[in-house]
């Protein structure tokens, strides 16, 4: 093992050791009393963090590896009052800074297999999320009241604390986080167009990704409304309490998990480009290249076509080609005429 890679597992040891001691010494409702919310929640930063030390070891020059870690690390913000003693402020501001981790998930989800949001409507939806986040941090700053998200119920004083109505700061807080829960379903909307336009070769990396991506959101979203069902209408959207209750946290993690998954599927791809076009002989050539490609990509669907002479298109076995668009793709040592891949139909 490499310095680097002990660096990049030594990444694992923070959240494994906050998760040991939320199931160990957490007191704030005891582990007994809720067991299932303890076990999800301790693991879900976990495999976060696991997530961008793969994607670290994976693809070291992208933002995403790191991202994620930060992303775990942020998971345990809004838990630490179930472990440390009360009466300090460290509730209030696990509380005004919890849920971070979605933000950078969404990002994370939509740049997927990249680092940077290439379109306008992501850009919108993560900052619309990054926006609403904010807004409800700045108002549980001064209207949080003693004994909710996990502050003792000692009186709040400092500050910044201006409002004393528990009322009133929880028609603000359902407010805000309404319209968290609406930024988190732009975010689900943005990975389902974007599984929806992705080329059949990319699907079997991108659908991990997207589509876990999408549950994680639509499912935060659900789970974000879920208290003001409870408390200010009277019924549940999900179950309150119990394994319902806990399984927000499995759907929080399947967003990392598809990361986890197309990472891997990824790297798998990237290698058998490389091999092929690395064999000993020389990169094939001609049906036998289409072939390869089809096998490396997982497109069974690729076509490779050439210029024809008399303006049109090819097929690699020489029959005419109806194809009048397709994509470039580079190719080491291509045919002398040139060559494209294009994955429409012919």
């Amino acid at each position: 093992m490499t310095a680097r890679e002990g660096a990049r597992l030594a990444l694992l040891l923070p959240p494994i050791a906050v998760a040991f001691a939320m199931l160990v010494v957490a007191h704030d409702p005891p582990l007994s009393a809720a067991p299932f919310e303890y076990l999800f929640d301790a693991l879900t930063g976990v495999v976060i963090t696991l997530a961008g030390v793969v994607a670290m070891a994976r693809r070291p020059g992208l933002r995403t590896g790191p991202a994620l870690v930060v992303a775990g690390y942020w998971w345990y913000v809004g838990s630490l009052y179930t472990i440390v003693p009360s009466g300090t402020p460290i509730p209030l501001a696990g509380f005004v800074l919890r849920g971070y981790y979605d933000v950078i998930l969404a990002f994370v989800i939509l740049a997927f297999p990249g680092d940077r949001l290439e379109t306008r409507r992501d850009r919108l939806a993560v900052g619309a999320l990054l926006g609403a986040m904010v807004a409800r941090s700045a108002w549980r700053l001064v209207a949080a009241q003693p004994g909710t998200g996990g502050i003792g119920p000692g009186p709040l004083a400092y500050p910044l604390h201006l409002v004393d109505s528990l009322d009133r700061f929880l028609d603000g807080e359902f407010a805000l986080s309404a319209v968290v829960s609406l930024a988190l379903l732009l975010v689900a909307g943005c990975a389902l167009i974007r599984l929806g336009q992705s080329r059949p070769g990319a699907r079997r990396i991108m659908v991990p990704v997207l589509a876990g991506g999408a549950v994680w959101a639509g499912g935060a979203a659900l789970y974000g409304v879920a208290e003001f069902t409870h408390i200010r209408l009277g019924f549940d959207v999900v179950p309150w309490e119990g394994p319902g209750w806990a399984a927000q946290y499995a759907l929080r993690a399947l967003g990392p998990l598809g990361i986890l998954v197309g990472m891997v599927r990824l790297r798998t791809g990237s290698s058998a480009a490389v091999a092929l076009l690395s064999t000993p002989g020389g990169p094939p050539r001609g049906a036998e290249l289409e072939r390869a490609l089809r096998e490396a990509l997982g497109d069974p669907a690729l076509r490779l076509v050439y210029p024809a002479p008399d303006g049109g298109w090819a097929a690699a076995t020489g029959a005419v080609s109806a194809t009048r668009k397709a994509r470039t793709m580079r190719m080491i040592n291509p045919p002398p005429a040139g060559g494209f891949a294009s994955t429409a139909p012919a």
